[in-house]
């Protein structure tokens, strides 16, 4: 079942890669950057899927906790901040606190119905956990005999979905930011199908 789920995550973001090819973003500092978050988002994922293939199992979830920052960022700055916002995140200031750019983006109709902070509030103290090297990460590295990565493959097969829910609705982004509607309903329409 693992080896299938890598596959097929392999092989759809190969073709989402296709699809948007280099995408024609408009030359604003509001459309760059938020791209710019938004293909790092997918880089992530990308790197995910390889390092799972690779049984790198302990960078590939801490990797979860960038791939949704990164995402959750590129959205903000799309949709949500102010021009002076994004202006000081282009020189390399860091935006408001994470919670507070959930809090500006379920402002937004997308995002309206809360899913963003129930996420964050179920998720946040694991996805930490993963990242810094908490027990979240320790516990899947011991397994009675042995010290090294004991991940369950559920566990391995929910990292590579986790990933590629936010890696597809990053390129979905990336099209409305572009104008290729068609393109990110192909996306849809793909996923839909997987």
């Amino acid at each position: 079942m693992l080896n299938e789920k890598i596959d097929s995550h392999a092989e759809l973001i190969r073709w989402v890669d296709k699809k948007i090819g280099e995408p024609g973003v408009p030359n604003t500092p509001r459309a760059l950057q938020s791209c710019a978050c938004l293909q790092l988002t997918m880089e992530h994922q990308k790197a995910i899927v390889l390092m799972v293939s690779n049984e790198l199992y302990g960078p590939a979830s801490a990797l979860m906790r960038p791939c949704t920052e990164a995402f959750v960022r590129g959205i903000w700055l799309l949709d949500c901040a102010a021009d002076i916002q994004v202006e000081k995140f282009s020189k390399g200031q860091d935006p408001p606190k994470f919670g507070a750019l959930i809090s500006d983006l379920e402002k937004t109709v997308i995002f309206s119905a809360g899913v963003l902070s129930r996420a964050k509030k179920q998720n946040w103290k694991i996805l930490n956990g993963l990242t810094h090297g908490g027990a979240e990460q320790t516990s899947r590295r011991l397994s009675g005999t042995s010290i090294g990565p004991n991940f369950l493959d559920d566990e391995l097969c929910e990292i590579l979905d986790y990933s590629m829910s936010i890696g597809v609705n990053a390129a979905i982004n990336i099209c409305r930011l572009t104008g290729a509607d068609e393109i990110a309903e192909e996306i849809l329409d793909k996923v839909r199908k997987m």
